[in-house]
């Protein structure tokens, strides 16, 4: 069990940390990666600075009240798809110039994520 609440809490702090400094300073904070935005950019990474912090409220939800479940196992379903489509994104992006060479934290980040998420789903599905 402290496998999956540790989980939440890691996947919650990773995605607020993403998810705070898009919503607050997005194109500085794409910038650090080489990816400087116009205002129609910040729009984009502002929208998806929301999800990635309604994401992280979920997760520190989910570890209070995380309980071996159909449920739990659904939501780690949802981040290795999230985490398994935005992998190659920002790898074709740090290949192709778009990012420079600190776009490989995000990609390594989301391999992790994913990793992690799909031992969990394993697990989970071992035990109901």
């Amino acid at each position: 069990m402290t496998s999956f609440k540790l989980y939440a809490i890691v996947i919650a702090v990773s995605y607020l940390m993403f998810g705070i400094s898009l919503l607050i300073i997005p194109n500085e904070f794409l910038s650090i990666f080489g990816c400087p935005l116009d205002k129609y950019g910040e729009m984009v990474a502002r929208t998806f600075a929301a999800s990635l912090v309604g994401s992280a409220a979920l997760h520190l939800l989910l570890r209070k009240y995380l309980i071996q479940s159909v449920i739990a196992n659904s939501i780690f379903i949802g981040n290795i798809i999230f985490n398994c489509i935005s992998a190659p994104v920002m790898l074709t992006a740090t290949i192709h110039g778009t990012m420079n060479y600190l776009g490989f934290i995000p990609v390594l980040l989301n391999l992790f994520l994913a990793s992690y998420s799909f031992l969990l789903v394993i697990k989970l599905r071992n035990n109901l």
